[in-house]
């Protein structure tokens, strides 16, 4: 929901992706969060639904 933040500590490997309007996706402090969607960036911070190989991972900055 527009509530919810998902702080992501590993890479996760997912199907399907729904951001509600105002939910957030973050990496711990000192990391890079980076969303990829079939190889290609993709900029979570717009609301919408990913759907396909989406990788989600977080490395150091």
């Amino acid at each position: 929901d527009g509530k919810s933040t998902w702080t992501v500590t590993g890479t996760s490997y997912l199907n399907r992706l729904n951001l509600a309007p105002g939910a957030r996706m973050q990496a711990p402090e000192g990391y890079k969060l980076t969303v990829t969607l079939g190889g290609k960036p993709v900029d979570v911070s717009h609301t919408g639904s990913y759907q396909g190989a989406i990788e989600v991972a977080v490395t150091r900055n």
